[in-house]
């Protein structure tokens, strides 16, 4: 089972790099010296932001029955299913900040034992917070309805399906 983020996640931040890289080269052309200097650190930050959007949402989880391997760019992080101390199914209903977040539910999986995401914010704006990519990674469960399609799906796959695959290769998935 391999899960990535959708086309769609990874294109608006490729989308947000472009236009934060050619933006100092729009002010410089209109002749905005005097405000050229506060935009550039704007865009900077923009630009730190985009690299780490890039970052959190540029991993690819690949599951087996044997365990999980972990890939960014060209590092890969293998755990067999004993090494990943933490296996539980999150509910994000009741999040303060994250009462607008499509999902619902998702599987935190983590070396550390008992690991969970804090229960304040979404589980996305978790993601961009997290600094090591092998330190903890979610499979979030597909929304049942969708009212529109963004195409933004962040690591995503269907519950039932999931779910079997999980009891068919004998894990065991705790509640958090």
């Amino acid at each position: 089972m391999v899960i990535k983020c959708s086309k769609g996640c990874i294109g608006s931040n490729v989308f947000m790099w472009v236009f934060a890289t050619l933006s100092p080269v729009f002010m410089v052309w209109n002749d905005w010296h005097d405000r050229l200097i506060p935009f550039i650190i704007a865009e900077a930050i923009l630009q730190l932001c985009c690299i780490r959007a890039f970052y959190v949402y540029g991993k690819t989880i690949i599951m087996d029955e044997c365990g999980c391997t972990v890939k960014f760019l060209f590092f890969k992080k293998r755990y067999s299913w004993d090494e990943l101390k933490t296996k539980c199914i999150e509910s994000y209903d009741q999040r303060l900040m994250g009462r607008n977040d499509p999902y619902k539910k998702g599987v935190v999986f983590s070396p550390r034992k008992n690991f969970h995401t804090p229960s304040l914010i979404a589980i996305q704006h978790y993601l961009l917070t997290c600094l090591n990519p092998f330190h903890f990674f979610v499979v979030l469960f597909a929304p049942p309805i969708q009212k529109f399609t963004t195409g933004t799906g962040v690591y995503e796959v269907d519950e039932k399906e999931f779910m079997e695959k999980m009891l068919q290769w004998g894990i065991v998935l705790t509640e958090c």
